[in-house]
């Protein structure tokens, strides 16, 4: 078992915030790849580093102005909400068939 790689995901994940707040830092004064960088760190980067981001009191307006300028971007995709519909389909479909199984 190798302890190293969680060690080495952390500091990843720090560099990656350092790298993100700078950008935030310069906001809205960023070009479209970094936009999306931004935001792709927001969906999906560690939830702890993106909660540090969020609570740094430098950051916090920037990051609220970040989220209010792209919100269509950082919301729920059309394939995320069929995923959802998907998995709440099955479960009610589950639910019928061992509702109908103990009754019988």
């Amino acid at each position: 078992m190798d302890i190293s790689r969680p060690a080495e995901h952390r500091l990843d994940g720090q560099n990656q915030r350092v790298r993100i707040a700078s950008l935030l830092q310069r906001y809205p004064d960023v070009d479209a790849n970094d936009i999306a960088e931004i935001t792709r760190f927001l969906k999906e980067g560690l939830i702890v580093e993106v909660g540090f981001l969020i609570t740094d009191e430098k950051l916090s307006y920037k990051v609220e102005h970040f989220r209010a300028d792209h919100a269509d971007k950082l919301g729920l995709s059309s394939r995320d909400y069929v995923i959802v519909t998907i998995i709440v389909a099955a479960l009610v479909l589950a639910c019928i068939f061992l509702w109908d199984a103990s009754v019988t």
